[in-house]
Parts: structure tokens; sequence; C-alpha cells
């Protein structure tokens, strides 16, 4: 009588060699290798060296001859209207009327070693 560990060794062989057999008499046909590219090959013509590339008179000219437009914004200043205090509503923003916090105090279970411990 065969015991459990040699039937499951002999199914698991079996199964193996099953699957190498029908693996190995499969007829696979277009195995060749296809790449899709879904870009266009293209090719760019080479690079032409034209006379005002080389010629030294565009390239040496003085740097005041490049002349950068800046455009400045006019100075910011500060309006009547926004000084006005009725125009904000400050009440609702009265810091100096704030409300004061109450003292923290200790309670028992703050010190109570058997909530930290």
């Amino acid at each position: 009588m065969k015991t459990m560990k040699a039937q499951l060794s002999q199914i698991f062989l079996v199964t193996f060699l099953i699957a190498i057999l029908v693996s190995g008499n499969v007829d696979a046909e277009g195995n060749e290798m296809i790449v899709v590219s879904g870009l266009e090959n293209t090719v760019e013509p080479g690079l032409v060296v034209e006379d005002w590339m080389v010629t030294e008179d565009c390239w040496l000219t003085a740097e005041s001859d490049f002349f950068v437009a800046t455009d400045h914004d006019e100075d910011l200043s500060v309006e009547f209207w926004m000084l006005d205090k009725s125009k904000w509503g400050l009440a609702a923003f009265d810091y100096a009327s704030t409300d004061h916090e109450n003292r923290l105090e200790l309670e028992k279970w703050m010190v109570n070693e058997m909530f930290w411990n």
C-alpha cells in the first residue's frame, strides 16, 4: 500500500509530464517577432551652414546694440479708501478685545499612574 506522500508525488509527476508533452506538441504558427510601432520613422535632412552663421560681422557687434525693453509698473501708494475703517468692517476683527482662555488645570486622570503605566 502506498503512502499519501507517494501518491501525491506520482500525481504531481504525471501532471508535470503531461504538461510537457502537450506543450511540446503544439504547432505554433506565426512565432516570428513582429514589432509594431505607432510612430512614423522620420529622417531629418542634414544641417546646412549658411553664410550669416559664419560671418563675424553678425557676431562681433557691440553689446549696446542689444537693448532689452523693460516695462516698469507705477509705484503703489496707499489711498484713502484703503485706510477707511468703515469699508473693512473692522468691528468683526477687533483683536484688542479677544476672549482669554481659562488656565489649564491638572485633572486626576492626568496624574493617575494606572493610565500611563
